[in-house]
């Protein structure tokens, strides 16, 4: 297991999740909606690259963050893999869904820089950190949503 293992299987699970959509399988309305389908692919990319009898693989969705006596909120996706010999590596994610006929620009960068802060300050997640943001640069959307807008942290230990 690996940072580049988690690495690996959100950018085979989010481009997935995008081109259902993209093809109409998948209709999304809502931020709650791409959780749920990224949760699944997700599982299902992980399931395929455990090798090991004793690799274990755990998700989460509104998984709740908390630190010290306050609390942080809830984490969209989290999900960690467990090597054989007890090593875990731990993914958080952070979705944005947004909808074209709904801009509130300049709300929605606040939004999401609020959850890349959030993000950052998450020892729940690890001291290593890999934070990625993806949008739809081109101006394309998926369904109703104008741009849908991921950020991961992962940490092994």
């Amino acid at each position: 297991m690996s940072i580049g293992r988690l690495r690996e299987i959100v950018q085979i699970a989010v481009p997935r999740l995008f081109a259902q959509i993209h093809g109409g399988r998948i209709a999304c309305e809502s931020e709650a909606t791409l959780q749920l389908h990224l949760g699944r692919i997700i599982a299902t990319v992980a399931d395929l690259a455990i090798v090991a009898p004793r690799e274990t693989f755990a998700i989460e969705l509104e998984k709740p963050l908390t630190g010290g006596r306050t609390k942080r909120g809830r984490m969209d996706i989290w999900f960690k893999l467990t090597s054989d010999t007890d090593v875990e590596w731990r993914c958080a994610i952070e979705l944005k869904f947004f909808k074209r006929a709904n801009q509130r620009e300049p709300n929605n960068r606040y939004d999401v820089f609020k959850d890349i802060a959030r993000l950052e300050q998450c020892s729940d997640t690890g001291d290593r950190k890999i934070r990625t943001t993806w949008g739809d640069g081109a101006g394309r959307h998926y369904g109703n949503a104008a741009r849908a807008v991921w950020l991961c942290g992962a940490v092994g230990r």
